[in-house]
């Protein structure tokens, strides 16, 4: 006796449409997560990326014998007042955060992070690091401070240090703390530069590094 064999067919629209809804229905419940977790992980990096850098500028901070960011490594040399990573520049909120906009690379008040903390090498030039102590006016850099260069946000775009009070100098506003920046997964800068008691705006992440009663002085 021979049994017949059912031969095989394809799916009919009612079973395809079925799937379908199946899949849709598993897709829009994990999206969601998926998207919070990889929100969550973003937001690990970034506050990770802040820390090193916070204590990278420590460890500058307790090296040298003058706590300052100069555009040539030396203890006369004019102030930067902005350091940053690599990256997109974030949209700035004029209105409520005005010194950000302004503090681009063409005042020559910003510098890289890595030309500072990593190649000893202020506006990129090896030729004007930041002297050794025997120097008699050198700041005694002895790094590299970081163990690579800075890298983007997990956003795209750059981290920035507030570097401007790190000593108190003729016309820098009292009361304002050093910390480092990001602006955050929607790209916008939302918090003043010049701040005491520094607290992100917005959605941006902010880390103190000093308050301003912690500067050292000239």
């Amino acid at each position: 006796m021979f049994r017949r064999l059912r031969s095989p067919r394809g799916m009919s629209a009612v079973e395809a449409t079925l799937v379908l809804m199946v899949v849709s229905l598993v897709t829009g419940t994990l999206a969601p997560v998926v998207r919070q977790t990889t929100d969550e992980a973003r937001l690990a990096r970034a506050t990770t990326d802040l820390a090193s850098i916070r204590t990278a500028i420590e460890e500058f901070a307790e090296s040298t014998t003058l706590v300052k960011f100069t555009t040539n490594g030396r203890a006369d040399g004019p102030r930067v007042d902005l350091l940053v990573g690599a990256g997109d520049i974030p949209v700035v909120e004029s209105a409520i955060a005005a010194d950000w906009a302004r503090r681009t690379e063409l005042d020559g008040r910003v510098d890289t992070i890595d030309n500072h903390l990593l190649l000893n090498a202020p506006r990129g030039s090896a030729v004007f690091g930041y002297e050794r102590p025997a120097a008699p006016s050198g700041l005694g850099w002895r790094g590299a401070y970081l163990s690579g260069g800075v890298d983007t946000d997990p956003w795209g775009h750059r981290y920035m240090v507030n570097v401007k009070f790190m000593v108190a100098t003729a016309g820098a506003q009292p009361g304002s703390d050093v910390f480092v920046y990001s602006a955050g997964p929607d790209g916008r800068v939302e918090t003043p530069f010049a701040i005491d008691g520094a607290v992100a705006s917005g959605d941006d992440l902010l880390l103190l590094v000093f308050k301003h009663s912690l500067a050292v002085t000239e």
